[in-house]
């Protein structure tokens, strides 16, 4: 079978293209053939995003992006993050068609899903409430102001567009549920929880440093909830180090904040690190911290985490109690709550052997729900049956 993949990103960037990365593997390992098509080109190490792909393809505009998918011929076309609504167009006639819904951009103008003053979660559709949350602004990349105005009635199009794809698939539960509250029928909705390979065998873990680590893997950003992880981080009671890996528009601010918390000692700012730079962090670190203020679609750095038998501490928002089970695999906290967030941190600073079973636990809770083995199998099904009917 050969499958387009039509993404904004050529190259990696954050958890939707490592995700795609894996899944243009899994798809060569079961003999499918994938093109890349991308419409930005900003990503970081193409040559090695690109590998598991036939052709690479960068279309800027939406115009070649239709004239591409009307000259080749293909089996089916799967959309990954892209929500420009004239590229969409472009692209929602061809069928079969597979919308991956990656986050909640797709349900949100503002494309975080939380009230920007209270940093909770938002529960309501799109519609009028999306003004006063401020959603007919967005970041203005190119002006002279850092905002501009946009049309909150492009998210309605844009939705309107969703429905013509033949299955809407969500790592979650909760992305299923925005979708449906937000007007796509429920039978074009499936929930198929992502999965990354793992040992069977717990891995052998490094020696702890002293003091142990906390490890937070993401974007630097306000959505990532930075600022509440160091906010947190301020009122730990037992020594630690906090490495924190990933780039974004937050870093100067963020480093300023740890810098008035007076954590320039217990802080580290590692900036962006390939996946396989990550393993050293993950065999030695005691604890992932998981602070998202923005609801999660799913959060992959939790299976990651468990895949390297290391317990998580996160907040409770979108879809991440798909995977983190309090006092199972680590701590689920109520959104917001950093003092909880906190004190849940220090108990596992403070307990090396609580810390290695929740993650020993972990561990096994992944191999029973979250492989890629058993993600594969199900997407697989999908596709065949998808094509099947065309």
């Amino acid at each position: 079978m050969h499958i387009i993949h039509l993404n904004e990103i050529g190259g990696f960037f954050g958890g939707a293209e490592q995700y795609v990365y894996r899944l243009a593997k899994g798809l060569a390992k079961a003999g499918h053939t994938s093109s890349y098509l991308y419409t930005n080109a900003d990503g970081i190490d193409p040559d090695r995003f690109f590998e598991p792909f036939i052709d690479p393809i960068f279309l800027p505009t939406p115009e070649k992006l239709k004239a591409y998918l009307q000259q080749h011929n293909f089996d089916l076309i799967i959309i990954h993050k892209l929500d420009h609504v004239l590229f969409l167009e472009s692209c929602s006639r061809f069928y079969p068609s597979l919308k991956i819904v990656h986050d909640v951009a797709a349900v949100c103008p503002r494309k975080h899903k939380y009230f920007h003053f209270s940093g909770l979660s938002c529960k309501y559709p799109v519609g009028w409430r999306c003004y006063p949350c401020g959603g007919f602004l967005a970041r203005n990349r190119e002006g002279f102001l850092p905002v501009k105005f946009v049309r909150i009635g492009a998210k309605f199009k844009e939705i309107a567009i969703n429905k013509r794809f033949n299955i809407l698939l969500a790592p979650s539960e909760y992305i299923r549920q925005e979708l449906i509250q937000n007007a796509i029928p429920s039978h074009k909705t499936l929930v198929i929880p992502y999965g990354i390979d793992a040992p069977e065998e717990p891995p052998l873990r490094l020696k702890e440093p002293d003091p142990p680590h906390i490890m937070f893997a993401g974007s630097i950003l306000r959505g990532k909830g930075v600022d509440l992880l160091l906010k947190a981080a301020a009122q730990l009671e037992q020594p630690f180090h906090l490495d924190l890996i990933g780039q974004g528009n937050g870093m100067a601010k963020y480093k300023a904040l740890a810098k008035k918390l007076g954590l320039n000692d217990q802080v580290t700012f590692h900036g962006w690190l390939p996946q396989e730079n990550l393993k050293h962090f993950y065999l030695s670190s005691r604890v992932v911290a998981f602070s998202s203020r923005a609801p999660e679609s799913f959060g992959l750095i939790g299976i990651e985490a468990m895949a390297h038998c290391l317990p998580i501490v996160g907040f409770d928002v979108g879809g991440v109690s798909t995977w983190l089970k309090n006092r199972i695999n680590g701590f689920l906290i109520p959104e917001g709550n950093i003092d909880q967030f906190s004190q849940r941190l220090d108990e596992l600073l403070g307990d090396a052997d609580f810390a290695r079973n929740l993650g020993k636990k972990g561990h096994n809770f992944l191999l029973k729900n979250f492989t890629f083995d058993r993600y594969m199998k199900k997407f697989l099904r999908l596709i065949d049956d998808l094509t099947h009917d065309f």
